[in-house]
């Protein structure tokens, strides 16, 4: 992946540790993992994080004499949802083996918070479609404790999650000069945690509860959940709920490095590969001020980012409730391609989508 926002520090280091979870575990769909990831980073000794320590000789040495090449086994192509409730991690896919009509979403909802090299993103997603990940996080990560990494990349403003009255999650850490006790405990308590999810039924879901996440900024918050479906493999319904002592605003923010079209109750991705249409469909539509399109790394040294490309992401601004009550879909499609085409119909709780004329009920 070549997107400075997306690469993973540590490709063909997680590679090598699935790689040792499938002779453990005995799971030889594992090792297609391995396979995929080993790839895809072939210059992965380059990277100025690997200098002085990027060697896996033992680790093919162990491996070939414990479990002596165990061959792989490719995923299934049907919608999955793989939950981690320990540690607060979902991803979402479906066509997994044909990377040129993959869709997928990585979740996150961690009990453990914002501590050590963690973020401020609880409940926070992003999504990918088609080659294109569509829904980022922006930013480009130059070091830890630089600029760029505490203001922006730590903090909850570079996610895909609301703001309650223009506030976030805690993320502070010792090189963010906070004043007052030490950082660590606060991180904890900002943590939260998957509170459901189905990985059997026709329509997956996960719902995480992100209240304490953001109390420490925001004590006024009481409660904040997020609940995300994932219908016939090609469509996500996205619910926020949250309910506030006093009146707040909201933010609802989804990054991307590529333009946008905003208008109405309604905004546009546009990536090379895909477009993602996201469009508000209940109640909340009246509750809309404005649906604009922001670019810029908030109050980051503009120095850290010279001659790089300047991220954007799109602002919903909700007026200020008690309680807030958000019902978002979100429908990937190839680009120059036929959409994928959906309605929908809301009745009290139960919502009704026709996708590509096959019909989906989701009870709310």
């Amino acid at each position: 992946m070549t997107n400075p926002v997306l690469v993973i520090s540590h490709g063909l280091k997680l590679a090598y540790n699935i790689k040792h979870f499938a002779g453990v575990n005995n799971k030889p769909e594992y090792i297609w993992y391995y396979n995929q990831l080993k790839a895809r980073d072939t210059e992965a000794h380059t990277k100025f994080y690997n200098f002085g320590w990027w060697d896996f000789g033992y680790d093919d040495l162990r491996f070939d004499y414990l479990w002596n090449d165990m061959p792989e086994v490719a995923p299934s192509n049907e919608p999955l949802l793989k939950v981690f409730p320990i540690t607060g991690w979902a991803a979402f896919h479906s066509n997994m083996t044909n990377r040129d009509e993959h869709i997928h979403m990585v979740y996150k909802c961690s009990p453990f918070g914002s501590i050590s090299h963690s973020h401020g993103d609880q409940n926070a997603y992003t999504l990918h479609a088609f080659g294109d990940t569509l829904a980022a996080i922006t930013g480009y990560y130059g070091g830890f404790g630089v600029d760029m990494h505490i203001k922006w990349r730590r903090r909850t403003f570079s996610k895909n999650l609301p703001l309650f009255d223009g506030k976030g999650q805690y993320a502070e850490n010792t090189t963010s000069k906070f004043e007052g006790e030490h950082q660590d405990r606060y991180c904890i308590e900002a943590g939260g945690k998957i509170s459901d999810y189905d990985t059997e039924s026709e329509v997956l879901f996960v719902e995480g509860d992100a209240s304490t996440s953001y109390q420490f900024h925001n004590p006024d918050l009481e409660s904040y959940k997020r609940k995300i479906w994932f219908a016939k493999g090609k469509v996500f319904v996205m619910r926020d709920t949250a309910t506030m002592k006093v009146e707040q605003d909201l933010t609802w923010n989804l990054h991307t490095t590529f333009g946008t079209e905003t208008g109405g109750d309604r905004f546009k991705i546009i990536g090379e590969k895909a477009v993602l249409d996201v469009s508000f469909i209940n109640d909340c539509k009246d509750d809309i001020l404005s649906i604009e399109n922001v670019e810029g790394f908030g109050e980051v040294d503009p120095a850290e980012y010279a001659d790089l490309e300047v991220h954007r992401h799109v602002e919903a601004k909700f007026k200020a409730k008690k309680e807030h009550n958000i019902l978002t879909l979100l429908v990937p499609s190839k680009a120059g391609q036929a959409k994928t085409e959906v309605s929908h119909k809301l009745i009290g709780n139960t919502l009704e989508l026709t996708i590509d004329g096959e019909h989906v009920i989701i009870q709310l």
